[in-house]
């Protein structure tokens, strides 16, 4: 006779309260002008070795160039229209 085994996988394990601890961010998110601050160190490079090191071929001197302009929802939209993983503006 075969017995058949139920994984420990069952849904509700943890509170809300708990997933919120747990997979918060690591470090507190920037402030707009500490964004623009560091998309102000930018050297916006001739070959730029940051997109050609990016896994998703994001354009990084344009979404930084925006973030430093305050265009923060064309920043995201750079972002978006090459990232797979992205999400839609609406």
């Amino acid at each position: 006779m075969q017995t058949l085994l139920t994984p420990d996988v069952r849904p509700g394990r943890l509170s809300a309260s708990e997933y919120a601890t747990r997979f918060a961010d690591a470090t507190p998110r920037l402030t707009q002008a500490q964004a623009v601050l560091e998309a102000e160190r930018c050297l916006y490079c001739y070959d730029a070795p940051c997109a050609t090191a990016c896994p998703t071929s994001i354009d990084v001197p344009s979404f930084i160039k925006r973030i430093a302009d305050g265009n923060l929802r064309g920043s995201a939209a750079t972002i978006f229209d090459t990232n797979p993983l992205g999400g839609r503006l609406e």
